[in-house]
């Protein structure tokens, strides 16, 4: 029976700190010999903020600490699917399938804090950024083929996969003391990494009279 089927919809979380949108699409349609599916999701979260702030209070009043820490995380990724199944009669069947994905980090933090000791002030500040960034793609083939009435069938499959990995990160930090001594450092990092697995399998089962 031939016919087409699909829907839409749309996820989304709101709040004062987050907004997140995951909008989907599926379809199905069979016609004939031909089996056809497809998918699409999206995932977006535009707002992902937090806000910490602390201050103690001592007895002494040359002793107080001050504290402050911003963090906002931001992620979008998407996801592709497409497969086919192509079945001419009842004992052949051809199928293939391919998938995309990508997705983006992004977690910039910030902090800030005052200790004041004895009238003597030390100083912190920090921020760090974090990204992100994956893809993957996937490719899948079968093949099966019934060989007689009893199940006896011939059976194919093979699949590759590639994946690639990004990351940039960058901390700052710097501290004073008692605006006489001030100490800077920063820290980098770059990481990359791509893989590629080809997998194949072939399976023969024969079924005997009895």
């Amino acid at each position: 029976q031939n016919g087409t089927d699909g829907h839409v919809q749309l996820q989304t979380v709101q709040g004062d700190f987050t907004s997140q949108y995951e909008p989907s699409a599926h379809l199905y349609a069979l016609s004939g010999p031909w089996n056809i599916h497809a998918l699409g999701t999206y995932q977006l979260q535009a707002k992902g903020k937090e806000d910490i702030r602390s201050q103690r209070n001592y007895a002494s009043s040359t002793n107080a600490f001050l504290s402050e820490a911003k963090n906002e995380h931001r992620l979008h990724s998407e996801t592709f699917r497409l497969g086919t199944v192509y079945a001419p009669n009842e004992r052949n069947s051809l199928g293939m399938e391919g998938e995309y994905s990508h997705e983006a980090d992004r977690y910039p933090t910030w902090s800030e804090s005052s200790l004041m000791a004895d009238g003597q002030q030390l100083a912190t500040e920090g921020s760090y950024r974090q990204r992100e960034q994956n893809r993957h793609y996937a490719v899948t083939f079968n093949l099966a083929h019934q060989l007689d009435s009893l199940g006896s069938a011939l059976k194919f499959i093979a699949d590759y996969t590639l994946k690639q990995t990004r990351g940039n990160n960058r901390y700052e930090s710097c501290y004073m003391w008692s605006q006489l001594i001030t100490l800077d450092s920063l820290y980098r990092n770059q990481t990359a990494s791509d893989y590629g697995i080809f997998t194949a399998d072939m399976q023969w089962l024969q079924v005997g009279r009895r």
